[in-house]
């Protein structure tokens, strides 16, 4: 039966409707004017007819069949709905966005407008009031500190008014007087600076009187300094009188009361006052601070009423009685014995001190006591200007009296032809007794204690020192860094401060991308784990051979295209790239397992180990602080980025912090290392051993540390050796390849000392045979080194290493190894009790007993100057004279009285311990670092001590011994 639309819509029914074929539910759809097409489904028509039906109502209802949903249409269904949610937000986001925008600039409209109101406001003002424009001028701070005077801490009375002077010469703004005066604060007053608040520390007046109190320059100091003002032997009246003017100008200015006759009157009859009364009167007015005599009489009343007292100040009736009640001072340090000389005699105790001490002057023994002589040259020498007028014959009575009881039998005095002669006697017996109970008492701190009294234990410093570069060998060139930073630290121990003991590793820079660029072209990780340092040191040297060839024509290595790769895998390095970042780290992981075995082998240990690496977030927020305080400049021509600095000279120079392309440079790193240090350690002095090649490096970052106020850096000065400098060893090249690594020389020590100890007769009995050869070729090397002034360079050279001298390594090993043996063999022996010290009067015993009394100048000389070799080359004479004494002064077999003796005295120079100290748990205590040999090896034909058995006298001559003693 044919499908009719016109029938059906005359009498439509769902039955009939949801029967119809696709085609007649096309022709119903097109009859009723719907976009339906042949290609469509029949559900799809069906449903869409169903639809308009129930709008034009002819069907009341329809229940629309579900059609099963597959699951690749729900998820195309999901990504459709997630996709328009997305859009949607995006929308939305961009709609306030533009919303935002559009109020912003409202805003901007709203204060332009503002803006232009205001300043026609003030342009109406200005024409109805008009008002003379000051002239405005930025002002550089940076710029003028090289123009300000240096601080001097002698004279801080007159420092203020020269640079309140100059301030206002050069118009300096008054608000930036502060800021320019702690450019140039030093000791005491950068340390009361630094503890001010922010706010006080920006009013100059606040700074001003607070330095001058630190230094005591209230008005009673100025009163003191007035009063007690005398004339000086070479200065004439003329200027005695003006400065004696000008302290009491100051004194009375530092009081602040008006500039009259009445109040100059009050001042003079309050001081005459002050003279007639009790000293604790006096002082309780002077807490008062009166103004008038009136004022000041009525609180002495009070005073003396108060404590029911008649304050009157006796009359002295002598000299001696007014000095009965002053302290004393200790004047003779060898011997740890009080004197009886006056407070206020502390210029003839200097003198006294230093005459007494057995260095540099002619000495000799005879039966009647140690005769010093102190010729002319030496007396000058010697003795500071201002001292020498105080010899005279008072003083040498009045010393000779308090110190008879002492050692002092005699102490003559003479001139002749401007030069002065002094000539001392001491009592042989007291002085050797002295020495000898100072050493057995003292022990291993003997020539440590009592020499500094601001080398307390609660100072700390800190030494940086070794500091080799990550993925290098340890070689030579280091060796100096090592030894003497490690002899230093040791130093600074022994006098009780706490060190802190930096290994600064260099393991960032360029270098790094050049060596992992290489190690990725060349590398082998065999190789690597097998020997490390001797791989990356290949890869090295053959990328830089590569970049040197392919920049042979023009000489800049920037045009590298082997440079260009290495500068980017640093980069890769910093912004945290996986994979360098991991052989960056085995590259250091190794490095560090490998030094720390060459450290152990040296006996050098550290406190920590540090890295360039670690200080990035410090460079940055260092910047920002340079940034902040305006103190960063920018070079207009280079775009590098720079600090005005001013050298302790005076001199100006640029200081240079970032690159043009805004990466840190070595001397950034440093500054915040510093900073970052001085916050984690709290230490108040730092020494960077370094050679001196760098001495331009360690100045800059000195200035740098000084501008920034950082509080060890603010008390500096240059004796004070912030860079401890030592020359460079020559013909060391690690670029070329030109190296000679570390571990061969110690290698080659050994052996050789192997060798030696080996063709002796009895070498079975020698325990750890190879660790002993060890230890004498380390002892031997560092003997060499630390011989040397720091600032020698030289040129490294095998047999100069290893050639034989007097002051070789090995025979400090020798006499501290019979030492022992001796000790060990007379083990019942009393070193300390009845001993009767006249018998020791004979030369050998004198000379060994000078010898020591003169370890503590040593001792002196090298923690002012950091010279270990003032030490060093002092014990071959000690060595010399304990081995005469073995030699001639038997104690087996003698006489016990005689043996007990002798034997203390060999025992003492034994006790002083500064080449080994006997045992491992004490080697860190010790001066060189070394670890002693076994005694056993005495025992032995070692061919080594054979021929130091030879001579004891001189014991130093080997021509014979096989291997020269290890440097």
């Amino acid at each position: 039966m044919v499908f009719s639309v016109t029938e059906f819509m005359k009498s439509p029914t769902v039955d009939e409707f949801e029967s119809l074929k696709k085609d007649d539910l096309i022709g119903l759809g097109l009859h009723l004017k719907l976009d339906v097409k042949s290609s469509m489904r029949k559900q799809e028509i069906r449903n869409i007819v169903a639809k308009e039906l129930l709008a034009k109502e002819i069907f009341s209802s329809y229940d629309f069949p579900v059609e099963p949903v597959s699951s690749e249409t729900k998820m195309s269904k999901f990504e459709f709905e997630l996709e328009k949610m997305k859009i949607q937000l995006q929308f939305e986001k961009e709609e306030k966005e533009r919303q935002f925008e559009r109020e912003k600039q409202e805003r901007m409209h709203e204060r332009e407008l503002q803006f232009e109101l205001e300043k026609l406001k003030l342009e109406k003002d200005a024409k109805e009031n008009p008002v003379p424009s000051p002239v405005k001028s930025e002002f550089d701070a940076a710029k003028n500190i090289r123009l300000v005077p240096k601080f001097q801490e002698k004279s801080v009375d007159k420092y203020f008014p020269h640079f309140e002077k100059i301030a206002a010469n050069l118009k300096w703004p008054r608000d930036f007087w502060p800021t320019l005066l702690q450019s140039v604060l030093i000791g005491k007053a950068a340390e009361v600076y630094s503890a001010l608040s922010i706010a006080e520390s920006s009013d100059y007046d606040k700074v001003k009187d607070t330095i001058l109190r630190a230094y005591q320059l209230v008005p009673e100091a100025y009163r003191q300094k007035f009063r007690k003002y005398k004339k000086f032997e070479n200065q004439t009246y003329v200027e005695f009188a003006r400065e004696k003017e000008d302290l009491f100008d100051q004194w009375f200015r530092s009081k602040k009361i008006p500039n009259s006759f009445d109040n100059l009157r009050q001042i003079i009859l309050i001081e005459e006052l002050k003279e007639c009364v009790h000293q604790d009167l006096r002082t309780h007015l002077e807490d008062k601070n009166v103004k008038t005599l009136e004022e000041a009489a009525v609180l002495s009343d009070t005073y003396a009423l108060t404590h029911k007292k008649n304050f009157v100040s006796k009359t002295q009736s002598s000299d001696s009685a007014k000095t009965s009640d002053v302290p004393k001072k200790n004047i003779c340090r060898s011997l740890q014995q009080k004197t009886l000389l006056p407070e206020n005699d502390v210029d003839r105790e200097k003198l006294l001190a230093k005459i007494i001490k057995p260095i540099d002057i002619h000495s000799g023994s005879r039966k009647d006591g140690f005769h010093f002589h102190l010729r002319g040259d030496d007396t000058r020498k010697i003795l500071d200007d201002d001292l020498q007028s105080t010899v005279d014959t008072a003083l040498q009575e009045r010393a000779l009296d308090e110190m008879k009881e002492v050692n002092v039998l005699e102490l003559r005095h003479s001139e002749n032809r401007g030069k002065r002669d002094i000539q001392i006697k001491l009592d042989q017996a007291k002085y050797a007794k002295g020495i000898l109970d100072c050493v057995w008492e003292q022990q291993e701190h003997y020539g440590y204690n009592n020499i500094y009294s601001h080398y307390e234990p609660s100072n700390t410093v800190l030494v940086e020192y070794s500091s080799p570069n990550i993925a290098k060998p340890f070689h030579a060139g280091h060796l100096r860094s090592t030894i003497h930073g490690d002899c230093i630290s040791n130093l600074y121990e022994a006098h009780g401060c706490r060190v802190t003991r930096i290994n600064y590793l260099g393991d960032w820079g360029t270098q790094f991308g050049l060596l992992m660029y290489g190690y990725q072209q060349k590398g082998n990780e065999d190789s690597l784990h097998n020997n490390a340092m001797k791989h990356l040191l290949e890869i090295y040297v053959d990328i830089n051979k590569q970049v040197a060839a392919e920049t042979e024509s023009s000489g800049d290595r920037r045009e590298s295209v082997t440079y260009k790769k290495g500068l980017e895998m640093f980069r890769r390095l910093e912004q945290g790239d996986e994979e360098c970042t991991n052989l960056w780290q085995k590259f250091k992981q190794l490095s560090i397992k490998e030094y720390r075995d060459t450290y152990k082998r040296l006996n050098i240990e550290f406190t920590d180990f540090e890295g360039e690496s670690e200080c990035q977030r410090e460079c940055q927020d260092l910047i920002h602080r340079l940034e902040k305080d305006k103190l960063l400049h920018t070079d207009q021509k280079t775009s590098v980025r720079y600090v005005d600095g001013i050298d302790h000279k005076g001199k100006s120079r640029k200081i240079t912090l970032l690159k043009s392309d805004g990466s840190s440079l070595y001397l950034t790193r440093d500054v915040a290392t510093a900073i970052k240090r001085s916050e984690k350690y709290k230490f108040n002095k730092m020494h960077y051993v370094v050679e001196n090649g760098q001495y331009q490096h360690f100045g800059n970052l000195e200035i740098l540390l000084k501008l920034l106020g950082v509080s060890f850096a603010t008390r500096l000065s240059p004796a004070d050796q912030f860079h401890v400098k030592f020359g460079r060893v020559e013909g060391l090249s690690t670029r070329k390849g030109d190296v000679v690594l570390l571990q061969d020389i110690l290698n080659e020590a050994q052996e050789r000392m192997l060798q030696s100890i080996l063709q002796s007769q009895t070498s079975k009995d020698v325990d750890d045979i190879e660790e002993t050869a060890d230890i004498l070729g380390v002892t031997g090397l560092k003997v060499s080194e630390l011989r040397r002034r720091r600032n020698t360079n030289y040129k490294f050279d095998w047999d100069g290493l290893l050639s034989a001298t007097k002051d070789s390594g090995i025979a400090m090993q020798y006499t501290h190894a019979r030492l022992r043996s001796l000790l060990q063999k007379c083990q019942d022996i009393d070193l300390h009790n009845n001993i009767d010290l006249s018998r020791i009067n004979g030369p050998i015993e004198t000379q060994l007993i000078l010898c020591m009394a003169s370890y503590e100048e040593k001792v002196e000389e090298a923690i002012y100057t950091l010279e270990p070799c003032s030490i060093v080359n002092y014990l071959p004479s000690l060595c010399n004279s304990i081995n005469s004494a073995h030699k001639s002064l038997r104690v087996l077999n003698e006489p016990r009285e005689v043996a007990e003796e002798r034997e203390r005295c060999d025992w003492t120079g034994y006790r002083i311990e500064i080449f080994c100290y006997q045992g491992r748990r004490s080697y860190q205590m010790s001066y060189l670092g070394t670890m002693p040999v076994p005694a056993t090896l005495l025992s032995t034909n070692f061919s080594g001590f054979h021929a130091l058995e030879t001579s004891h006298k001189t014991p130093l001559h080997l021509e014979s011994f096989s291997l020269a003693p290890i440097l």
